[in-house]
């Protein structure tokens, strides 16, 4: 049985969160232009409306592709999370895994993690591309990578805005369901696992301590995308992000548009997953491509080699009757059976 959901307070109340979010976006546009930057040495400059892309010759393809998809991925943005773009977006496409780590650790004066496929950085409306980590037709493409990483840049016009940050939880989460993500079969399978076993990565500790290396990384994105998903079917995120706009505390736009604080709609949350959870399920979705085509194999082995004893079991019971045949015509004995005269 599932935990019973409050929903959104009426809609009069949704229109004051967008009413306050447009006017602060009319004050955002009003600002004065912003400066074209310098390309690095090596650079290229490629302008485009509302966007700046640094390139080398070795990443121009990859420029021109964004450039190409970036009126898509702005306007996905846009519908999807209620807010607009910075005026102009700063994006370098880096063509080596060294230039990527140069770019990066100039501004974060750090390394960028291994598995990192592009960055934004929404204090200076820059992302930054990895382009030896796209991967078209899966979640790594360009377009799904550059939605995500500018829903991050539009999360910080509202962070700027409302004066304190979003949990990094909620920012990642939002920025992946704008991004198209949803959780796969596989994905709710282990999930609610975790519901049932009490193993889920909690959004408190997400809060605190957002792990940044191995598959706790990925875990952490898959919890974060996966609630904005289940709270998208109680109210709009752009509903909810406009309640943030107005509330430095998200908490309180939780409460002002759910009726219930972060915490309580998590439970909630766990609760559904865990009343879901199906052994089986979890077995299968557990197994792997290969691991299935090999039991599949064992199991024809299993099967022939059972279909192969039952034959030589029916071949060696024909050959001890037809030797007891034969034994019996060389005695002048009755064949076995026969009726007797």
């Amino acid at each position: 049985m599932s935990a019973e959901r409050r929903r959104a307070p009426p809609g009069r109340r949704r229109s004051r969160f967008r009413s306050a979010s447009l006017a602060l976006a009319a004050l955002l546009a009003a600002a004065p232009a912003a400066a074209q930057p310098a390309p690095a040495p090596g650079y290229e400059l490629l302008a485009g409306d509302g966007l700046w892309i640094e390139h080398t010759s070795a990443s121009r393809r990859n420029a021109e592709r964004l450039a190409a998809l970036f009126e898509t991925a702005r306007g996905r943005v846009v519908e999807r999370l209620g807010v607009p773009l910075p005026e102009r977006v700063h994006a370098v496409v880096a063509a080596t895994e060294a230039e990527f780590e140069r770019r990066f650790r100039r501004v974060a004066g750090r390394p960028p993690g291994a598995g990192v496929l592009a960055v934004a950085f929404a204090d200076l409306d820059l992302l930054i591309v990895r382009q030896t980590r796209l991967a078209e037709g899966t979640e790594g493409g360009l377009l799904p990578t550059l939605t995500h990483e500018l829903s991050h840049l539009a999360l910080g016009e509202v962070e700027r805005r409302r004066g304190a940050r979003l949990p990094r939880w909620l920012n990642e989460g939002l920025s992946e369901w704008a991004a198209g993500r949803r959780p796969t079969g596989k994905e709710l399978a282990q999930l609610r696992a975790w519901a049932k076993l009490g193993q889920m990565p909690r959004l408190a500790t997400l809060s605190a301590t957002f792990p940044e290396h191995g598959a706790a990384t990925q875990h952490a994105y898959t919890v974060a995308m996966a609630f904005v998903s289940w709270l998208a079917e109680r109210a709009p995120p752009a509903d909810l992000v406009a309640a943030l706009e107005v509330h430095a505390d998200a908490d309180a736009a939780f409460v002002a548009l759910l009726g219930e604080d972060a915490t309580l709609a998590e439970v909630g949350w766990l609760v559904e997953l865990a009343d879901d959870h199906s052994v089986w399920a979890s077995l299968l979705w557990s197994i792997e491509l290969w691991m299935l085509i090999a039991l599949l194999a064992v199991v024809a082995a299993v099967r022939q080699w059972f279909r192969r004893r039952a034959l030589m079991r029916e071949l060696i019971a024909q050959d001890e009757a037809e030797g007891a045949a034969r034994a019996a015509a060389q005695r002048g004995d009755d064949p076995p059976g026969a009726e007797p005269p």
